[in-house]
């Protein structure tokens, strides 16, 4: 037998109807014309009709119709709702979805804690920044020497109900008068400014006295008698006859030299008796000073 394709056989005619085709029903083979089948499917038109008749036509012509899925009569959500669609509600077109949580996501809430183990270095780096900053050194009185000249004399009480023993330079009201400390600074010392505040007692009277400080720095190989920076003074106005007082602290206080690196620095302390602000007429009893200096480094390695 020769083989011939389709495109190589002669035009075909239009059916007429009267043709027949051979079609199985109920299992069986029979024969039917092109006509009844063309009369059939005309009457099996299923456009432009209702539901009920598309489905009694879809059932007499052996199919079993799959009820739509009805879409909600309920009015539609505002714009920007967030309404996923369900079996029987579709979603619109521009609904929008919550953003999720940090729960949902198995993230950490936006505020929450951490142990500082939880990094590494983190103590060390907070030790080293502890370290650094404003620290405070305490001169007790007697940690000062008056001067030989115009010096501050010792003065030495106790108390008559506690019996507080009191160790003092007392500086006189009508001389200016002078005492002298020497302080080893830390190498962490950052050889800025300093400041001080001054604590002292008068055992009598009423007025204000007026401190003065001044600095200088010597170090290996430097001379000695060197000059001091420039005073800084306070004010201070008694409290009552044998109270502290604490005067508040003083201003930037520079040390001459300049100073370096693990210098002495000596540190001179006077009441200006001759100023007119200082008004107190006895004796001011020198308890100590608190120095304010200024670390720049964690350790002095």
């Amino acid at each position: 037998m020769t083989s011939v394709k389709i495109s190589e056989l002669p035009a075909a005619a239009d059916l007429t109807g009267a043709e027949l085709v051979p079609a199985v029903q109920s299992g069986t083979t029979v024969r039917t014309a092109v006509s009844s089948l063309r009369a059939g499917l005309a009457a099996a038109d299923l456009s432009n009709v209702t539901a009920a008749t598309f489905a009694a036509r879809a059932q007499s012509a052996g199919i079993t119709p799959v009820p739509p899925t009805p879409l909600s009569t309920a009015l539609p959500a505002a714009l920007g709702t967030a309404a996923a669609g369900t079996a029987a509600d579709a979603a619109r077109g521009d609904h929008v979805h919550p953003l999720p949580t940090p729960a949902t996501l198995g993230a950490a809430a936006a505020t929450h804690a951490h142990a500082v183990t939880d990094t590494a270095g983190l103590q060390a780096a907070l030790d080293a920044k502890l370290a650094q900053g404003r620290h405070t050194l305490w001169l007790p009185a007697a940690a000062f020497l008056p001067r030989t000249t115009s010096g501050a004399g010792w003065g030495m009480a106790e108390t008559s109900t506690a019996r507080i023993v009191r160790r003092t330079l007392d500086f006189d009201p009508a001389t200016q008068e002078h005492a002298q400390t020497t302080v080893a600074m830390p190498k962490s010392w950052d050889r800025g400014t300093v400041a001080f505040q001054v604590l002292w007692l008068a055992a009598a009277g009423l007025g204000g006295v007026v401190w003065g400080m001044q600095a200088m720095a010597v170090g290996d190989g430097d001379a000695l008698d060197a000059a001091f920076g420039t005073a800084v003074t306070v004010t201070d106005a008694v409290n009552a006859a044998n109270a502290v007082n604490a005067a508040a602290e003083s201003g930037a206080l520079t040390v001459a030299g300049p100073p370096l690196a693990g210098d002495l620095v000596v540190f001179q302390l006077y009441r200006a008796a001759s100023d007119a602000a200082d008004t107190l007429a006895t004796d001011a009893l020198l308890l100590g000073v608190r120095l304010f200096i200024t670390l720049s480094a964690a350790t002095d390695a």
